[in-house]
């Protein structure tokens, strides 16, 4: 094995991992994976660009920071169901599994499709686009998001932060499974508590496919109006909001919204399940509408 991984206690039970960068002219490999340069550091990951040199295809490689089980378990949760989901728009999963270090550490790893491009979250960022622009791109979305669910997978995550956008504008869903169960994401952030169905402020583990209509429905709504449905500066602030404030309607932020759209958004994000936007297909077919 030529890449080098430090394994740091950091004074803690679980194990953190650290990757080198290749040297010049050097080969750094993982398993049959070539390493060829960091695309991100996130939270919980570091992912790499790299070459699957067993099928002659570029990928991306997500290594967990930490070695620890909880983490580990939600990383196979969304390979499983990544695996099992094969759409245009669902981030492609080819690979995951872990190996033991030398110190005896063990190292999680994922390897996905690579998408070049963005995030939803870098594109709008404050911006408002063209209205045909957006349905164009959210059509895609619904249309993933119903894919799923008729598979029996809900997302319960979806923000924009979670979505992809190449160059041609062909947005990618990603990390399905990573709520899955009992090991809904309860996340506390501001940047993930902004798109949560007010079901969700009370239960995080409270999924269904409305839940995913509600996050289509406040992704769509910001990028229609350059902002998020509620804001607030404080997260308790933001969760009372979300739980009890009605949405203002997306037309009044943006006066060249018809009717028709703001009727479809307005739907999406009714606080009642009972009366929101049923599923990812209604969405869709308002949107089309």
């Amino acid at each position: 094995w030529a890449l080098v991984l430090y394994i740091q206690s950091l004074r803690r039970k679980d194990a953190e991992v650290s990757i080198e960068q290749p040297k010049p002219g050097e080969a750094t490999m993982f398993q049959h994976y070539r390493l060829l340069r960091t695309l991100a550091i996130e939270e919980a990951a570091v992912v790499w660009e790299a070459e699957d040199t067993k099928r002659q295809r570029r990928v991306a490689l997500k290594f967990l920071k930490s070695s620890g089980a909880d983490i580990a378990k939600k990383l196979y949760a969304v390979a499983a169901q990544g695996r099992e989901l094969d759409h245009p728009n669902i981030l492609a999963v080819y690979d995951a599994g872990s190996e033991l270090d030398r110190a005896g550490h063990l190292t999680h790893y994922m390897a996905t499709e690579i998408v070049e491009g963005c995030t939803l979250a870098d594109a709008i960022d404050g911006r408002v686009f063209a209205i045909p622009r957006i349905i164009a791109l959210f059509e895609k979305i619904a249309e993933a998001v119903q894919y799923a669910h008729a598979k029996g997978f809900v997302h319960g995550d979806l923000r924009p932060s979670e979505v992809l956008i190449d160059s041609k504008e062909r947005p990618t869903l990603v990390y399905f499974g990573l709520n899955a169960g009992a090991e809904a994401s309860s996340g506390e952030s501001m940047a993930a508590m902004t798109y949560r169905a007010p079901e969700q402020i009370a239960d995080a583990t409270r999924l269904d496919p409305r839940v995913d209509v509600w996050h289509i429905g406040a992704m769509l709504y910001e990028a229609l109006a350059g902002q998020p449905p509620f804001v607030g500066g404080t997260l308790p602030e933001l969760k009372r909001k979300i739980a009890q404030q009605e949405v203002e309607s997306v037309k009044k932020l943006n006066p060249e919204i018809g009717s028709t759209l703001d009727g479809v958004v307005g739907k999406a994000l009714r606080k009642d399940r009972a009366f929101r936007t049923g599923s990812a297909l209604e969405l869709l077919s308002g949107l089309r509408a």
